[in-house]
């Protein structure tokens, strides 16, 4: 799907200045994805437009982490002159933000989200619209129907993405296995609820020039077990980053291996489901395309043994806390 071939921008710049008070100048596109669509404007504002989403309740999380938990590292978007943090433009829900130039975490700086993280779990705040997630998922049904799908494009990355669901179809399903397993088991622990994020990899942690960290893209947040977050900083750091983590909340004995485990295998299922997905459809430019194809070969066919060595990694680390 080609986002900007759907949005008006001249008129979304004109939306933002009716609505927040300020000009914006040219919005100038990111590099597109298949939901949402983010504008640099002037080098001091980003606009994202989500297709499809109502994003106004999570949004209000990073807003109350700066004002009432002195979380400073959460990017905010700003208010309209209505107290809204979004509005409409077509099929989309916009927000703005201030915009953050900097560069993504390394592994290196794993320890350092991981303590931004526990700030974020640690507060205390009163949000009642914020969703709740729940350890049930749809996720069976998206796995189900792709698996089923054929899929109506001939290009090479079609036949490629068809080819990869084919051959590796047994991973795919024991790995969905694991998720009902795991999904039942973690009904029976007691795990520690908090605000969460929804995706804090080490993408959406900005780096800037003076070292600081901040944390974008706050669609996905919700009250869930911590785990969510925690499963993200999996990688070369993540030892050192529970490490932090447990130092910074003293909730080193509450993280549960079984939790992350199946966090990190839902993960890897909906990052297939998504980029498969678009692959299949026909709804998208070659940039979408090849962007999708990378995330795919992430997955597949390597990933299965790379899933089980991560999910080894976590168990290892969370038991010396």
């Amino acid at each position: 799907m080609v986002l900007e071939a759907q949005i008006d921008v001249d008129g979304l710049a004109r939306q933002v200045r009716d609505r927040y008070g300020f000009s914006v100048g040219d919005l100038i596109p990111t590099p597109p994805g298949t939901e949402a669509l983010g504008l640099v404007a002037d080098g001091r504002h980003f606009v994202r437009a989500e297709l499809d989403a109502d994003i106004e309740a999570a949004l209000a999380v990073p807003v109350a982490l700066r004002e009432d938990g002195g979380v400073t590292q959460a990017v905010a978007p700003y208010r309209t002159r209505s107290g809204r943090l979004t509005f409409t433009h077509g099929p989309y829900s916009v927000a703005v933000f201030p915009f953050v130039r900097g560069k993504p975490a390394a592994p290196s700086e794993a320890e350092a989200a991981a303590a931004v993280l526990a700030q974020v779990h640690r507060s205390r705040l009163f949000l009642p619209k914020l969703r709740r997630v729940t350890l049930g998922h749809r996720l069976a049904q998206s796995v189900r129907r792709l698996l089923r799908a054929s899929g109506r494009r001939d290009d090479r990355y079609a036949s490629e993405t068809r080819r990869l669901l084919r051959e590796e179809r047994g991973n795919i399903e024991a790995a969905l296995h694991t998720v009902r397993r795991l999904n039942a088991e973690a009904r029976a622990l007691p795990l520690r609820w908090a605000v969460t994020h929804g995706a804090p990899s080490l993408d959406n942690f900005l780096v800037d020039s003076r070292g600081g960290m901040h944390l974008i893209d706050w669609g996905a947040a919700a009250l869930a077990p911590v785990e969510r977050d925690i499963w993200h900083l999996n990688g070369p750091g993540f030892a050192a980053a529970a490490r932090r983590y447990a130092e910074e909340t003293g909730w080193g004995g509450d993280l549960r291996a079984q939790a992350l485990i199946l966090y990190e295998h839902r993960g890897w299922l909906m990052e297939i489901v998504r980029s498969a997905t678009t692959l299949l459809s026909g709804r998208s430019d070659g940039t979408q395309a090849e962007m999708a194809w990378r995330a795919l070969n992430r997955c597949l066919p390597r990933a299965p043994r790379d899933l089980r060595a991560r999910c080894q990694a976590m168990v290892e680390a969370v038991a010396t806390l």
